[in-house]
């Protein structure tokens, strides 16, 4: 660490930073699953969501987390800025073959079903407008491909 405070090219990262790492993990699942935080969970889940695309290990590292269940258990999200940034990341965990037969993400997949059953009835029967529609038909699509793909 140089005088102002930067890490140089030399400085060499902490022994746990391992630990560092999933401690932080742990820390996003459980702000993103404090969903009176609105605020808070959605940049928490858009963070994740982030991360779950451009790095296979967080995918891996995610999944061994005791909260693991609750944090993709998607019935958790009821606004649906939350569930989309919620369906971005079982998307990016399926992709991920080694997990697909995980039984948490194995459910999550059937939610979808009825997410996409539930929901497209309701658009079909004017019951959203404006944003509200365009990010339920954001969450739908995401849904009906997770199914088509995974089920």
């Amino acid at each position: 660490v140089d005088d102002s405070g930067r890490m140089g090219p030399s400085a060499a990262p902490p022994a746990d930073s391992d630990n560092d790492y999933k401690q932080n993990l742990k820390l996003f699942c459980a702000l993103a699953l404090d969903v009176d935080e609105f605020e808070i969970s959605r940049a928490a889940l858009g963070c994740l969501a982030m991360c779950t695309s451009a790095y296979s290990e967080v995918r891996i590292e995610l999944l061994k987390l005791d909260a693991f269940s609750e944090f993709i258990n998607l019935s958790a999200y009821s606004n649906l800025e939350l569930m989309h940034r919620a369906l971005v990341i079982l998307s990016n965990m399926l992709e991920e073959e080694s997990l697909q037969d995980n039984a948490d993400l194995k459910k999550q997949v059937q939610f979808c079903v009825g997410y996409a059953s539930h929901f497209g009835g309701l658009v079909n029967a004017g019951e959203y407008e404006g944003q509200d529609l365009d990010m339920l038909q954001i969450t739908l699509g995401l849904a009906q491909e997770i199914v088509r793909q995974y089920s």
